[in-house]
């Protein structure tokens, strides 16, 4: 069986942690007593944030099935929402508290298309925060049914935030599901664990390029993979150096997990593209 090595992280390199503050609900799959379909409803601990629409509907498989997608994010169900045009849609939001001011804070989502009670017109899903737009995801098809993540980075300046999304579309009549939400802190700074096996990862978070570095390992690894957080495998390749840079400039902003495969351990970790 490989061992598992918690890895060395240094300097520039940030370590995204589940936090205390997080969404009540957050891969909705609550929904009142879930015994049927609920329309132009939020889910449980979620509150209404439609500006065109009537609200977010359920997409629960037993009780309003539907293909697009033909799975949940995590779990068995998602919210789906009619994006109405470019400046209106349905949404939902939270107050979320217990933020520390200073701190920074990942807020991530998963989104795709939707078939369900909508229109056929591009989408995009738009994230606020106190009702100020501050994130949009790309421009997705409504007939995309591949969940992709949505990663949005902040300072806190207060301990209390309204955070809420909405789906736009890019003319007119929409659908656009989303699903599996978080909030981690991000933590910059230094977390030496195993010092006889040091992995260097930078820039972190990455825009275009990102390097990973075998600067001491007892065996050296012998292929890299990545993936989303829902698993889904991005890339996948052997190396053979100690010093791996990988074009990640088209990949979709998110946190992604690298995994360091050598023949008697493994090295795993985590980094954000932006």
């Amino acid at each position: 069986m490989k061992r598992i090595i918690t890895l060395i992280l240094i300097l520039f390199v940030n370590v995204i942690k589940l936090n205390a503050q997080s969404f009540l609900n957050p891969s909705v799959e609550d929904w009142g007593n879930n015994t049927q379909c609920y329309v132009n409803t939020p889910p449980t601990n979620w509150i209404e944030y439609s500006n065109g629409g009537i609200g977010v509907d359920e997409a629960n498989f037993t009780y309003c099935p539907t293909t697009i997608p033909n799975h949940a994010a995590n779990g068995n169900v998602y919210a789906r929402s009619y994006a109405a045009s470019d400046t209106s849609g349905e949404g939902m939001y939270q107050n979320v508290s217990g933020f520390l001011v200073g701190t920074t804070y990942a807020i991530t989502f998963e989104y795709a298309g939707s078939n369900l009670y909508g229109g056929t017109d591009n989408c995009k899903w738009h994230l606020f925060i106190n009702d100020v737009d501050v994130y949009q995801t790309p421009v997705f098809s409504s007939s995309d049914s591949i969940w992709t993540p949505g990663y949005y980075q902040f300072t806190a300046a207060d301990t209390m935030y309204k955070i809420g999304v909405r789906a736009y579309s890019m003319v007119t009549n929409g659908s656009a599901a989303i699903d599996n939400f978080g909030i981690h802190e991000v933590v910059t700074g230094i977390e030496n664990i195993d010092a006889e096996n040091k992995i260097i990862v930078y820039p972190n978070p990455a825009t275009s390029a990102l390097t990973i570095s075998q600067t001491v390992i007892s065996a050296k690894a012998e292929s890299l993979i990545i993936t989303d957080i829902t698993g889904r495998e991005i890339y996948n390749q052997p190396i053979s150096n100690t010093l791996n840079i990988i074009d990640v400039s088209y990949w979709s902003n998110g946190v992604y997990i690298y995994q360091l495969q050598g023949e008697k351990e493994t090295v795993r970790g985590k980094f954000v593209k932006q």
